[in-house]
């Protein structure tokens, strides 16, 4: 990459470096691009600009990438059809990749970087910095390399674990927060609702607000699609807010409620306190009845 060249770029696009944010989005785009993308095998980044270009922000991320090899080829040839694949110098992403395909990445790009930073969101994105390295699938050792970092990466992510990505994702999404307070107070805050989960007494009242225009009917909570959300809560008053007619019942047992999608659901709502419990199925409630 022309060194001289960034220079210039740099002094005219006003940037701005969000180095200290490198490392969270690094985890992020792992776990989500290896999710979205089979010929996607990890990135290492090392840091990150965002400068200003026709007055919208333009996100640049600095490192590298690993394809695999033969995804690498392809593209390659679709975009450069009549030049071989260069061995001896750098190959940017940005030259193997446009239309669709481009538009999809650059749109995960975006929303894990909206999700550290907060407020902030990149209209454009370049990935005129991002190398390329591709992976041959045969490299048995440099694989299983990939394959360990990946799993350094993500190992410990357990439901109790208040590091669990998605326990993140919920804190990002809560108004003003972001990795910041994520860091300074967000994980003993999850760490709490956590606890107050394993805490949960059995057997476990639930109460489920709805509404609804024949307030005298029955209404099937089991396998109606209108009625059939699994959310719920432990407080009667919560429910009440929710709809002119209340159903509540037991549950008997731990195993019967989604403890991650609940405590991620408690952090997305902290604010509100609305004590809630995600089912994995209201058949798994017991004498449910309507309360009011």
């Amino acid at each position: 990459m022309n060194n001289e060249y960034w220079v210039k770029l740099t002094k005219r696009m006003n940037f701005q470096k969000y180095t200290k944010y490198t490392k969270y989005y690094n985890k992020l785009l792992n776990i989500v691009l290896s999710e979205k993308f089979e010929w996607f095998k990890k990135i290492e980044l090392n840091d990150i600009q965002v400068g200003n270009i026709y007055e919208s922000k333009n996100l640049i991320p600095i490192g590298k990438i690993y394809v695999d090899s033969i995804w690498g080829y392809n593209q390659w040839k679709e975009y450069h059809y009549d030049s071989s694949f260069p061995t001896d110098e750098e190959v940017s992403f940005g030259d193997i990749i446009g239309g669709d395909l481009s538009k999809e990445i650059q749109e995960q790009f975006k929303l894990c970087f909206s999700q550290i930073i907060g407020s902030l969101k990149p209209k454009y994105m370049c990935f005129s910095w991002l190398e390329m390295v591709l992976v041959d699938e045969d490299d048995n050792t440099l694989q299983e390399s990939i394959r360990r970092i990946l799993r350094e990466e993500t190992k410990g992510y357990k439901i109790f674990n208040p590091r669990n990505p998605i326990y993140m994702e919920a804190w990002l999404n809560i108004g003003d927060e972001d990795i910041e307070t994520y860091e300074e107070y967000g994980i003993d805050r999850i760490e709490s609702i956590i606890n107050e989960v394993k805490e949960l007494e059995f057997p476990l009242r639930v109460y489920r607000g709805i509404n609804v225009q024949d307030i005298k009917g029955k209404h099937n909570l089991i396998n109606n699609p209108k009625y059939d959300n699994i959310s719920w809560s432990t407080s009667r008053y919560v429910a009440e807010g929710f709809g002119n007619v209340v159903y509540t019942g037991i549950v008997e047992s731990l195993d019967d409620i989604n403890l991650e999608y609940t405590i991620y659901r408690r952090v997305l709502h902290k604010p509100l306190y609305e004590n809630e419990i995600v089912m994995k199925d209201n058949e798994l409630i017991k004498n449910l009845k309507r309360f009011r």
